[in-house]
Parts: structure tokens; sequence; C-alpha cells
């Protein structure tokens, strides 16, 4: 028996029509907005996140979550910061937390952590 010839399946070309969409709906919104992936690295983020940071997209490629929001080399949890990502994963649901932070300019601002499965 012969091998069989390599499938390849192409993503329906509607499908970038809806990242492009989903990514113009992030970019419209006035908040910072990181999507992670299950292994933590950074899938994609809002233009609003990228100016708060002062980053590009190309500074997100292939980091991990912890080392873009925090400039962290580990995961939050092993450096003794809760980690948002295992908290879905024990509470197997949606987690929100409100948190103090300072900001560049030295003013207390607050952000919500959504973080959901």
């Amino acid at each position: 028996m012969g091998k069989k010839p390599a499938v390849t399946v192409k993503p329906p070309h509607n499908l970038h029509r809806e990242i492009r969409h989903t990514q113009t709906i992030l970019d419209s919104l006035p908040y910072r907005i990181m999507v992670v992936n299950p292994d933590m690295t950074v899938d994609r983020v809002n233009k609003t996140f990228l100016k708060e940071f002062n980053l590009s997209d190309k500074d997100l490629t292939g980091k991990k979550c912890y080392e873009i929001r925090y400039g962290l080399d580990r995961p939050c949890h092993e450096c003794g910061k809760i980690c948002y990502m295992e908290e879905v994963k024990t509470k197997n649901g949606i987690v929100t937390v409100t948190q103090e932070y300072k900001a560049t300019s030295g003013e207390k601002r607050f952000e919500i952590v959504n973080t959901s499965p």
C-alpha cells in the first residue's frame, strides 16, 4: 500500500475576515485588552494596550502574558503574584479582579482583570 497524499486544509476565507473584524472591534475599545492562549502566549492585544505599554505588534511575537504585562521571566504564580489563568483553571469559570496600580505618570489607577476559560 502506498502513502496517502498529504491533505492541506485551508481555513475558509471568512476566517481571515472574522479575525480582522474582531481586531477592529477590540481596537475601537478605550481600555486595554490582552487575549492569551492556554499556554500563556499572547494571542493579540488592542491598540490601547500597545499605546499604554509603548509596544508594537512585533514586541509581542512568541511572548508570554507575564513577560508583557508584568516584565517577569517566569509565570506570575512562580513569582508570588496571582496568576489569573491558574485561577480560572481551579475555579473552572470566570474570574474578575479589581486591582490598583501606579501609572507611569505616578498617578494611582485601577484596572479590572476579567479572565475566562
